[in-house]
């Protein structure tokens, strides 16, 4: 949708006639992201399975890239660049390493996708292998 404006005005001795069109935004086919379970486990030395899916909430389907934040020290993700497209899922292998130091983080899971982003918190605790 287009909104034209015309306007005249004198600059110096010069009579102008200014146009100005302002156009409408762009639509920004949105999504939302779930993570679950909302609590991981990893045992030292093992790995634990996380599944990010994303839900269209606006036009045409999009596809992510997830970005994991504050993992807990010695704790690896793979796919290393993982992505997910609008009504899929996929999955990420967290692996902790043997010597990874027993805590518990939130952690924040980010999809970007142009200039719409969503995200989750869940909870990742690296526990002591049994």
């Amino acid at each position: 949708m287009r909104n034209v404006r015309r306007t005249a005005a004198w600059i110096g001795s010069t009579f102008c006639l200014l146009a100005v069109t302002a156009c409408s935004s762009p639509t920004i086919n949105g999504f939302t992201l779930t993570a679950a379970p909302v609590s991981v486990s990893v045992p030292e030395g093992g790995s634990a399975f996380l599944t990010v899916a994303a839900t269209a909430t606006g036009n045409g389907p999009v596809t992510a890239a997830i970005v994991l934040y504050n993992l807990p020290s010695g704790i690896t993700a793979s796919p290393a660049s993982p992505t997910v497209t609008t009504g899929a899922q996929t999955v990420i292998t967290l692996t902790a390493a043997e010597n990874a130091p027993i805590v518990t983080n939130q952690v924040g899971v980010t999809g970007y996708a142009g200039l719409a982003s969503g995200g989750s918190v869940i909870s990742v605790a690296v526990v002591q292998a049994q």
